[in-house]
């Protein structure tokens, strides 16, 4: 699966989503104008879908650790939370992101004109 983003400062971004047969895991491989993100992994024992590996930062020229995590919650809707690690192996919350289902969305139309559609 691919994905085309707009943010709301202007950043755009793609990344490609895919099962990798051969290693039975999820990899997302994500770029954009500023970062380049590979990380692989899956579900954890709570039912959470958790990547990591690393993030490049184009404009420091720098690597760091990365992970995500997207959990289901029970309205329905998904919390998305990035974290960076340091040196010392701690964790560093980086965004955290809600995505709600498109019928719940209040600017669903918004984000569709944003889109082209």
């Amino acid at each position: 699966m691919t994905e085309h983003w707009v943010g709301a400062s202007g950043n755009v971004g793609d990344s490609l989503n895919v099962h990798d047969p051969l290693v039975g895991e999820w990899r997302q491989v994500w770029m954009s104008n500023g970062w380049y993100i590979d990380y692989t992994g899956g579900l954890d024992d709570d039912g959470a879908m958790v990547l990591t590996g690393e993030a490049y930062t184009i404009p420091t020229d720098t690597r760091a650790p990365l992970r995500g995590t997207w959990t289901p919650n029970a309205d329905g809707t998904v919390t998305q939370r990035f974290e960076q690690g340091d040196a010392e192996g701690n964790w560093t919350t980086v965004f955290v992101g809600l995505y709600v289902p498109e019928s719940d969305d209040p600017r669903a139309a918004e984000a569709a004109t944003a889109r082209g559609e």
